[in-house]
């Protein structure tokens, strides 16, 4: 044996491991998508191509190497083993999990932030790649702990049903006015339609993210240029959001209580109302849902699963209306929370929770990036609605009221407004 053997594993014959055949494959993908991708990049970003090509290109060799010879060099193989081994995942969820991130950067690197992306092929491609890759990387095979599935199900399609009749008929007549935000956003919709734009990883109108603008156009290439397709997509995605707050609340709670929650929800009269108007605020109801209630979910039933579908959820509410970064407050909060509830559960599921980040991670890189290198665009829709500042000092000089009070009475105003307090404008 030499010296150099020492480092290198052998690999049984005919048995050449899966993993080292995905890293070779893989890598060979990453440099061919960078080499095909490069022409239609900047020239002062263009590096970043080559620095990738030669990441995919090394791989590809590596891989090689290890397949030719049948072994596999001993750094290699105790990375693979110890972080597979960390994280809790195959070896083969492992490369997925590397790749995932590798694409979530190629694909904002291929993106951009002007009207048209770069190259929409490679940027659209790598991202819903890298979200797939993240799926694949954190999937299990285990029972659902709730059944009868096909039971729950019905239940679930019954309150949609029933939500959506409540949504998506006379959207013309109500609400009766069709407000000057709704067209203004149904006009910047038009512009995917038009072709003005096909970029669905920067800001559209009003500085909000433009994957709402595009998925509104959907409805209006459906139904025309007029209300209805303007206000279908908040009709479909409220009645989404009570069928799955009741599967939610069933795996909780109980059938009794999802049943009841449901019935709340698909009858109240504020979501209701947002739910048949044209904008992007009723898909956080759906981000707020879905995310909470994977993540209470993945805690109590320690379900690896669940933890990627909440970092999923959490990275994709924040391409719509602007409450949605609440949850990075809540979620961060609600971690360290656990942290001192149950520390050994905690530590249990600290690789679940680190998967959850990774996945938040990958699913939020192109549209973060973005404020990155914008910042203004980032602060724009909370800048105009705040009412700290020449609002808060004015009024407090007309009505002479302190600071402290003005605060105090806004606060109050919005929790009323949800029971008993008219909306100013809706």
């Amino acid at each position: 044996m030499n010296i150099s053997d020492k480092n290198i594993q052998a690999i049984p014959k005919g048995n050449v491991d899966s993993t080292i055949v995905f890293l070779m494959f893989g890598g060979a993908f990453l440099a061919l998508i960078h080499q095909l991708m490069r022409t239609s990049i900047p020239n002062e970003i263009r590096w970043l191509t080559y620095l990738f090509f030669g990441l995919g290109f090394g791989l590809f060799l590596v891989g090689a190497y290890c397949v030719e010879q049948n072994r596999v060099p001993k750094l290699l193989n105790t990375i693979l083993q110890v972080s597979s081994k960390f994280l809790l995942i195959s070896k083969n969820q492992l490369v997925s999990l590397f790749f995932a991130i590798a694409l979530s950067i190629t694909g904002v690197i291929a993106g951009g932030g002007e009207a048209y992306l770069y190259n929409p092929y490679v940027s659209l491609f790598s991202w819903a790649g890298s979200i797939f890759l993240i799926v694949i990387a954190g999937w299990e095979r285990k029972p659902l702990p709730f059944r009868p599935w096909n039971r729950a199900l019905l239940w679930a399609i019954g309150f949609f049903l029933i939500a959506l009749s409540l949504r998506a008929i006379n959207t013309t007549i109500y609400p009766s006015a069709l407000s000057g935000d709704e067209a203004s956003s149904g006009v910047y919709s038009v512009s995917f339609i038009n072709n003005l734009t096909n970029n669905i990883l920067n800001v559209g109108w009003f500085s909000f993210p433009s994957l709402y603008f595009f998925i509104q156009s959907i409805g209006i290439r459906i139904l025309g240029q007029n209300i209805p397709g303007l206000r279908i997509t908040a009709a479909v995605v409220g009645s989404l959001t009570v069928l799955t707050f009741y599967l939610i609340m069933r795996a909780m709670f109980d059938n009794r209580t999802a049943f009841i929650a449901s019935i709340l929800l698909a009858f109240s009269h504020y979501h209701i109302n947002f739910s048949r108007i044209g904008l992007n605020n009723i898909w956080d109801g759906l981000g707020f849902v879905v995310t909470l209630g994977a993540l209470c979910f993945a805690w109590n039933h320690e379900r690896k699963a669940a933890f990627i579908l909440a970092g999923l959820a959490l990275g994709l509410s924040q391409y719509f209306y602007t409450s949605a970064r609440g949850l990075l407050v809540v979620v961060s909060i609600w971690m360290i929370f656990v942290i001192f509830q149950d520390k050994e559960r905690f530590k249990r599921l600290v690789p679940s929770l680190i998967l959850m980040v990774i996945t938040a991670f990958i699913a939020i890189l192109p549209l973060a990036w973005f404020f990155v290198q914008h910042p203004d665009e980032f602060q724009a829709p909370m800048t105009r609605v705040s009412i700290l500042g020449d609002w808060l000092i004015q009024n407090s000089i007309n009505t002479g009221e302190p600071v402290w009070k003005l605060i105090l009475n806004q606060l109050t105003t919005s929790l009323l407004a949800f029971t008993e307090k008219p909306l100013r404008a809706w």
